[in-house]
């Protein structure tokens, strides 16, 4: 598992270049992961990414849909 100074600076990086996209798709690698998970991941179709952030040792992809 990457350390949290790599984590941070892959999430810089990430928003870097990916701010303002907006998804076309999705395509998990792990579906158990993600079978229970509410709104599913073709909920972020069509969803601007705002920004990456941070919590943990894991990213958090917040859109324009993003209530909180």
């Amino acid at each position: 598992m990457p350390e949290l100074p790599e984590m941070q600076a892959l999430a810089e990086r990430l928003e870097e270049f990916l701010e303002g996209a907006t998804f076309t798709g999705v395509d998990p690698l792990g579906f158990s992961a993600l079978k229970t998970v509410v709104p599913g991941p073709d909920a972020l179709v069509g969803l601007r990414l705002v920004a990456v952030r941070r919590r943990g040792k894991y990213l958090r992809l917040v859109t324009d849909g993003d209530v909180a």
